[in-house]
């Protein structure tokens, strides 16, 4: 079963599979190879420290740096309500059941398409618990309409086509 949802995941969540697939390997800085999810988070991390202190809005991703502080968690058509996501996160963590980041310390807001084949679980909410100082995640549907592309199709899961939605583009807005 497990070999079965990593090659479904690997066709729905390109992006993340590739993240969680233990093999795959991309350039470091130092021009070695390394594990992806060991390069993309130092690669994160490398970019969030230098603003520490300062308030800033993280989109579709979260820290792992304990003593840093992200006032804003957006996600936008993101995996993380399918079963073999949360499976992987705990994995990674020392606390069951999953909740929202620690680092998060205003708020998460998940933004989601229907349509969209990546955000299959609209709802988040049921899935992630609370942290200590009461922060859950808010569940904001969205409609994703992003124009047709070459062959005459939609696409609802494009970063760019969340990003330009009311939704999600106020909320930029109103944070900024």
């Amino acid at each position: 079963m497990d070999r079965f949802a990593d090659w479904t995941f690997g066709k729905v969540a390109k992006d993340l599979h590739f993240y969680y697939e233990e093999t795959q390997q991309i350039l470091e800085r130092d021009g070695k190879m390394g594990k992806a999810q060991t390069v993309l988070r130092a690669e994160l991390r490398e970019a969030l420290i230098p603003h520490k202190g300062r308030r800033i809005m993280l989109v579709a991703h979260s820290g792992d740096h304990t003593d840093f502080k992200l006032p804003h968690f957006v996600t936008i058509g993101s995996p993380l309500g399918l079963p073999h996501a949360k499976a992987k996160i705990l994995e990674e963590r020392d606390y069951a059941p999953v909740r929202t980041p620690s680092v998060v310390t205003e708020r998460w807001v998940n933004y989601a398409d229907r349509k969209d084949p990546v955000a299959f679980d609209v709802h988040l909410r049921d899935d992630y618990g609370e942290i200590k100082s009461k922060i859950r995640v808010e569940d904001d549907l969205v409609l994703n309409d992003y124009p047709k592309n070459a062959e005459g199709d939609r696409n609802h899961h494009k970063s760019y086509g969340y990003l330009r939605t009311p939704e999600v583009s106020n909320h930029i807005k109103d944070f900024l």
